[in-house]
């Protein structure tokens, strides 16, 4: 997800990428890393904001939400 204006929002997900990268060749073979990295999710400081913009270029055409993230789960096995 990049395109004009969204420096943050790219950086802070690149940096989430990376750690998870750098965590996982750490952690390894012990620990398997992964992560969860939603494009835009719906809320309600989003209400308006772009909303055409931004859906234009979505694949899908629709935001995230809670109800796509609740089945994400953090699991240790030992």
């Amino acid at each position: 997800m990049s395109g004009a204006d969204t420096e943050s929002y790219s950086a802070g997900k690149g940096g989430l990428l990376a750690l998870t990268h750098v965590l996982a060749v750490s952690l390894a073979p012990d620990v398997r890393v992964n992560c969860v990295s939603p494009g835009w999710i719906e809320t309600k400081d989003y209400a308006g904001l772009r909303a055409a913009r931004i859906m234009r270029n979505i694949p899908q055409a629709m935001w995230g939400g809670r109800r796509m993230l609740r089945n994400c789960r953090v699991a240790a096995r030992r």
